[in-house]
């Protein structure tokens, strides 16, 4: 892997959520789709049409790429909203000073995903280098239940997004299989046929039980 290979904003959640999904989806670059999977891209595709839309004093941006040069982080941001504030910091491509917040969209009703407000984190960290300023807040938008949970950006959620960069970085540059680990989000994983952890899982367990039994082990 070259050395300024870039980290895609949605690889984050895709790590943290289960990397052995991880490697199914990146790695292997397989890709089983359920309804929860299609309805959310749809919804995802409505954010990242590019637009810009004034309401009063706030301006909201679709689809905005966004990068960090220095943590080889890079994605489109569904909505980011920039609220004009005389003492907030200068976007270039709005010419006025705003205060920045991004949103991530989501299907299903509102809950704490730590996956997702760990992409929306991602998100933030990007903007902040590209413009140069401070992010508090950021909300990751729930579009069954029309709601937005709010997520504070403090130093351990910043802490941990570098963290599963660093872990993915290291992983792509020396990939290898993923075992899978059996939990009870399995069962609403688009990809469990094709993981099919309590199969592996098993296999492996009779293997183990085989070879104490060829090699004389009580």
């Amino acid at each position: 892997m070259k050395e300024d290979a870039m980290i895609l904003l949605s690889w984050i959640s895709e790590w943290a959520y289960c990397k052995r999904r991880f490697y199914l989806r990146i790695q292997e670059q397989n890709h089983e789709e359920n309804e929860y999977i299609v309805e959310g891209s749809i919804e995802h595709a409505r954010a990242h049409t590019h637009a810009i839309e004034k309401r009063g004093s706030k301006i909201i941006v679709r689809g905005l790429l966004v990068y960090s040069e220095k943590y080889h982080l890079y994605g489109i941001c569904d909505v980011v909203e920039f609220h004009k504030n005389d003492h907030g910091s200068w976007i270039p491509f709005l010419e006025c000073r705003c205060d920045v917040v991004p949103i991530e969209y989501k299907h299903g009703r509102i809950r704490n995903e730590n996956e997702y407000n760990l992409q929306m984190a991602a998100q933030a960290i990007c903007i902040e280098e590209m413009f140069h300023c401070e992010i508090s807040t950021g909300y990751v938008y729930y579009t069954g239940s029309n709601e937005r949970y709010e997520q504070t950006l403090d130093e351990k959620i910043r802490t941990d997004v570098l963290k599963i960069s660093s872990e993915i970085m290291q992983y792509i540059k020396n990939p290898s299989t993923i075992r899978p680990e059996l939990r009870r989000r399995c069962n609403g994983c688009s990809m469990k046929d094709l993981c099919a952890p309590k199969r592996i899982l098993v296999k492996e367990y009779m293997e183990r039980l085989i070879a104490k039994y060829v090699n004389g082990e009580e």
